[in-house]
């Protein structure tokens, strides 16, 4: 394929958010949601009337107002703000979508049934905006296929359910309804997630992944990790008790906006169930094996072994270890050293938290693993209560049992 200098082609002061490839031509969308294209143009690929190689906008799409552009081998889609899509490039298969085997040079704009529109989040004229709306999916069709009447209802009971979770712990539940055999969700916009905070954690402090922290980082993370306890503890003292069976840090979400103090919520409950310790430990009643995401998940679940909720216990040593930044695989509670020279106030605290970590991963004997409520009360042991960190801690109302490695209270 024969290469072009894109900042030859591209006027100054055009700002390319995003480049998306094809076969042999790519497209870019800028700041202004202008759509440029370069490379071959055998099939109308490139959106416009030239013999191709040249990057050049698409002026037919300039005022349509695009958010999102993507690219088969020889032919391209693009969705703009108000849910139309427009076509263009190869079609001998009808890929194009215009009820011919005709490629079309230019965009041609999609009719769809019944006018629909693709729902997407209206999120101003920012494309990473939109990417990150579309990932936590405000709007997102969670099932497909030919499914039957009877099993849409069941589902969309199950969603349903949804409402009666405290919006303090769990991303909001706003409505849904089914479609065109899909089901909507839709739920409230958190725009980070802990995986997220996790990435940048050890830069924003100016530390090497597996080095001690300091103290503020240190106390950051344990009100972290105790926001997550409270909202695992939240879920297994419903009646009947709620295992989320999928935790992890992508399913964790930070609001920004947090009420009652606190900024952790859960999301996708997709694999959850209920628990009932008089049903579910029986043989033929045992909850499904194998749920969740391979690393988080509990060996008992792995083996299909009957398990109850303290499956998210395991979950969350995990989670908290990655929190925390330990490899809790390599605990030696033998010989736990010191963990800080610079901050020798840390050792003792975190020596009971690499404990009580271990504790929450033990297996087989998973009924020993304490429990979100028991973490809860053992707080003062997961920390230190008397470092003035400098930080101004909120707990919630409802589950205000102090923090972990903090002290409610502390000004700065």
């Amino acid at each position: 394929m024969t290469q072009f200098i894109v900042w030859e082609v591209i006027p100054l002061g055009v700002w390319i958010q995003q480049f998306i490839n094809g076969w042999n031509f790519v497209l870019a969308i800028n700041d202004m949601n202008h759509v440029f294209s370069g490379g071959y143009n055998d099939c109308g690929q490139l959106g416009r009337r030239t013999e191709g190689l040249g990057f050049e906008i698409i002026s037919e799409l300039n005022d349509k107002n695009m958010t999102q552009i993507c690219c088969g081998s020889h032919h391209s889609l693009a969705l703009t703000t108000n849910g139309q899509v427009y076509a263009w490039g190869y079609n001998g298969w009808g890929q194009i979508g215009n009820n011919t085997d005709i490629s079309s040079w230019t965009p041609v704009l999609l009719e769809f049934e019944n006018n629909y529109k693709i729902k997407i989040p209206k999120v101003g004229n920012n494309l990473f905006e939109s990417h990150y709306q579309n990932l936590f999916e405000e709007l997102s069709a969670i099932g497909s296929g030919e499914f039957s009447d009877e099993y849409m209802k069941q589902i969309l009971m199950e969603v349903k359910n949804l409402r009666k979770l405290n919006p303090d712990f769990v991303v909001q539940y706003i409505t849904s309804w089914s479609e065109s055999k899909h089901l909507y969700i839709q739920m409230e916009f958190c725009s980070q997630n802990l995986r997220n905070i996790l990435e940048i954690k050890p830069k924003v402090f100016d530390r090497q992944s597996g080095d001690p922290m300091n103290c503020v980082e240190y106390f950051i993370s344990c009100e972290i990790f105790r926001q997550i306890l409270e909202s695992v503890q939240y879920l297994h003292e419903l009646n009947p008790k709620i295992i989320h069976r999928d935790l992890k840090p992508d399913n964790i979400l930070i609001d920004v906006n947090g009420r009652n103090g606190r900024f952790i919520k859960l999301c996708d409950f997709g694999l959850a169930t209920d628990h009932d310790k008089d049903i579910n430990y029986k043989t033929y009643k045992k909850h499904t094996s194998g749920v969740g995401t391979m690393r988080y998940m509990a060996p008992e679940v792995l083996q299909g072994y009957k398990y109850n909720h303290k499956s998210d216990v395991y979950c969350l040593a995990i989670i908290g270890s990655e929190v925390l930044d330990f490899d809790l695989f390599l605990i030696d509670l033998n010989d736990l050293q010191h963990y800080s020279q610079r901050d020798d106030i840390l050792n003792a605290p975190v020596v009971k938290l690499k404990r009580i970590l271990v504790s929450m991963a033990s297996t087989p004997t998973f009924s020993q693993r304490p429990d979100c409520s028991q973490l809860m009360s053992l707080s003062e042991r997961l920390g230190t209560k008397r470092v003035d960190t400098g930080i101004n801690w909120r707990t919630s109302t409802k589950y205000n049992k102090g923090g972990i490695g903090i002290r409610e209270n502390v000004q700065l």
